[in-house]
């Protein structure tokens, strides 16, 4: 359970990344068609945080804005605090 549990938030944080990374481009060049915020954010609330936290530091997409970091911060934190509640069940 915990090991299908690890890949879904692996999976979800490549995908998080991804989004992020894509974004980030688009804002380089000055595209009008860029990802919505909240997509951003729902995929990093969804099990992507992990994804947006390695976006924050190394692409240095949405770094600027608090609230991506809160809703980062918070995701990766209840992520993780999901194990050892798996491992007590």
């Amino acid at each position: 359970m915990i090991v299908t549990y690890l890949i879904i938030i692996f999976i979800i944080s490549l995908v998080t990344f991804l989004f992020y990374f894509v974004d980030k481009n688009k804002a380089s060049n000055n595209s009008s068609n860029r990802l919505p915020e909240i997509a951003l954010i729902t995929l990093t609330s969804m099990g992507g945080g992990l994804g947006a936290l390695l976006a924050l530091k190394y692409i240095h997409h949405k770094s600027k804005k608090i609230h991506f970091f809160t809703v980062t911060a918070l995701s990766v934190i209840v992520q993780l605090l999901v194990i050892p509640i798996m491992l007590l069940i």
